[in-house]
């Protein structure tokens, strides 16, 4: 398999909704225009991620038991099934990403739509999964094209990438929220868990000391008779 260049390379740690929202700030806005799709704004003191109502668009295709036979080569369909897999980048590859986005005001309709699970049996394979792969929905994997994946919204992709690149971790919390390096975060859960233990524990250790001190200074009761 080539190499993709770095210019070329999204990553779904970047791209997931859950890094975008808790991390970056950012806000799902639904618009009229499918063209606005992934479109940042960058007006607000906080930027929005600018969305189609793409619940509809993926209930339709739901409808339709696939897509239809003139809409499979032509470039209104190719974009309409791009839409689906920057959708499915964004919230079906990350489950606590696809949990978020349904517990937002900003939800239409639930996305269970969204989830995929990897290696999937064809026996388990879920209704959801089976109009994925009508559509030609990409594999899921950590790293994608954006030249080959997403010729349409590839452009706009990077340049959410690239904001979420510049983001730096400002207090604990954002520490905690940061899901972009996995090591990285494991080292920071770690070194809290391990420090928070050291706390206790040494906080019981001086309890236990000043109690002992406390019952080697107690006065003994004097003794009757």
């Amino acid at each position: 398999m080539p190499e993709i260049p770095q210019i070329n390379t999204l990553s779904s740690s970047n791209l997931n909704f859950y890094v975008l929202s808790k991390l970056g700030g950012l806000k799902i806005r639904s618009v009229d225009s499918i063209c606005m799709h992934l479109e940042l704004d960058r007006k607000g003191q906080n930027p929005h991620l600018i969305s189609t109502p793409f619940d509809l668009l993926f209930r339709f295709y739901s409808s339709q038991a696939g897509l239809p036979l003139s809409l499979e080569t032509s470039p209104a369909g190719i974009f309409y099934r791009e839409v689906l897999f920057t959708c499915l980048l964004l919230f079906g590859q990350h489950k606590p990403s696809c949990k978020l986005y349904n517990q937002s005001d900003s939800s239409t309709w639930k996305t269970v739509w969204f989830r995929r699970k990897q290696n999937q049996s064809p026996e388990k394979a879920t209704d959801t999964e089976q109009l994925y792969d009508e559509i030609g929905a990409p594999d899921m994997r950590s790293i994608y094209s954006a030249q080959q994946d997403f010729p349409f919204f590839g452009d706009r992709l990077i340049a959410l990438q690239e904001f979420v690149r510049l983001l730096e971790p400002s207090d604990y919390r954002s520490q905690f929220y940061d899901r972009r390096d996995l090591n990285k975060f494991c080292s920071f859960v770690n070194t809290m868990v391990f420090g928070f233990t050291s706390f206790v524990l040494s906080a019981m250790a001086v309890i236990l000391a000043a109690v002992q001190i406390a019952a080697a200074f107690k006065p003994e009761n004097p003794t009757s008779g």
